[in-house]
Formats: structure tokens, C-alpha cells, sequence
């Protein structure tokens, strides 16, 4: 295999890992918009609003500050 060879492989590597990363990155993208609007199929994910701020919190982080 010949230098060229090698690098065009190694290059078509990077590109694959690289398309796996973009996937998972709007996958979990998607999983975010879900969990903040409520339109995803499981609508319990949603994060519950903050009354005074209107930013939504992360439930375990409520419960811990409210022991």
C-alpha cells in the first residue's frame, strides 16, 4: 500500500467516525427540542418551568435544594 493509499483510507475513516458523530449529535439535538417543548412522543420528559424566570429547571436539581 503506497503512502497516498494510506492517507486516502485513514481520511475515509475520519469521515465515517466524523457522519457517526453528526448523527448522534442531532439525535440528542432532537431529544432536547423534545424534553423542553413537549413534543415528543413521551411528554413526562418535559422540564417544568420556573414561575419567576420561566426557565426550566431539571427536576432531581428542584428536589435537591428544596430538602
Amino acid at each position: 500500500m503506497t503512502r497516498q493509499a494510506r492517507h486516502r483510507t485513514v481520511i475515509a475513516q475520519k469521515e465515517r467516525q466524523i457522519g457517526k458523530i453528526r448523527d448522534e449529535v442531532e439525535r440528542l439535538r432532537k431529544i432536547l427540542l423534545e424534553r423542553d417543548t413537549g413534543t415528543g412522543e413521551n411528554r413526562e420528559t418535559v422540564l417544568p418551568k420556573n414561575r419567576k424566570t420561566g426557565i426550566r429547571k431539571h427536576w432531581k436539581t428542584e428536589t435537591r435544594r428544596n430538602r
